[in-house]
Order: C-alpha cells, then structure tokens, then sequence
C-alpha cells in the first residue's frame, strides 16, 4: 500500500512555508546570500523529512523523521531571526514567517506524539 503525504496537513503547511521562504530569501543582497542558502536547506528539509518519514515501514522510523524536520524547523527559525536581525527581512515578514514556523511546529509535536503513542501502544502488546 502506497502511503500519501500530499493529504498530511502538517506536509502541505511545511510546503507553503518553504516556498514564503524561497520567495523572501531570492531578494537578498549579495552579502546575505549564504544565510539565504541555508535558510532554503532548512525550509526544503521540513516537508522532505515528513515526506520520507510518511514512507517509512516502522512508527519508530517515521518519530525520527519528524524530529528531524523539527529540527530543521527550529534551525530555520534561528535563521529567520538572524535574517530579521541583520535586516535582511522585514519585521513584518519576520513575523509572519515565525508565526508559521510555530503552527508547523504545533503540528509536527502532535504528529510525534502520534508515533510515540503508536510506539508505546505497540511494545505494551509485547
């Protein structure tokens, strides 16, 4: 059975938050261009690893995926708020990019919940 991630709220919220972040980051100058490289790595890597952890056979794999995205998250919110810092970003943009971050963040936990629940449930059967 093929597993869907296009239908993972979480998945397609990672999405949109990336591409604000593609859109922000092109209209850097020339000396914020590698904080907009790596602000593009960690932005891509949020959906990317809920991707392949939605892929993966076991609920163990699948939790460390998501702790990977939300590592990439929280990466990315440092990055944001250096680029805001440094004046790179617009307050506004700051916050409205941060805002997003939190709800990925909110949804991620509480997919992670999911998988450790799923987890716990299933070594109590053994």
């Amino acid at each position: 059975m093929q597993k869907n991630t296009t239908n993972l709220k979480v998945w397609a919220d990672a999405i949109d938050l990336a591409v604000i972040v593609f859109d922000e980051v092109t209209r850097f100058p020339e000396k914020g261009s590698s904080l907009a490289q790596q602000m593009i790595r960690s932005a891509i890597s949020v959906p990317s690893n809920i991707a392949e952890g939605k892929g993966r056979l076991s609920d163990r794999e699948s939790r460390q995926f998501m702790g990977i995205a939300r590592g990439s998250l929280l990466e990315l919110q440092s990055q944001v708020i250096i680029a805001g810092r440094v004046n790179l970003l617009d307050p506004g943009v700051v916050k409205l990019t941060l805002d997003r971050i939190n709800e990925v963040g909110r949804e991620l936990n509480g997919l992670i919940r999911f998988y450790s629940n799923a987890i716990e449930q299933e070594s109590r059967k053994r």
